[in-house]
């Protein structure tokens, strides 16, 4: 699977601000974790 954005928690952290400043009632829910191949796979809901 291709990256959409470089790794880091720099960049995971901008692209939230840039999501908060743009839908201020945007509700962000983590629905499920999944561990495979040894790498951890974070499932979201926006609404």
């Amino acid at each position: 699977m291709m990256a959409l954005l470089p790794s880091g928690g720099t960049t995971i952290a901008a692209v939230a601000r840039s999501f908060i400043a743009a839908f201020l009632d945007l509700r962000v829910v983590m629905t499920d974790v999944r561990i495979e191949t040894g790498a951890p796979e974070y499932h979201w809901t926006l609404s």
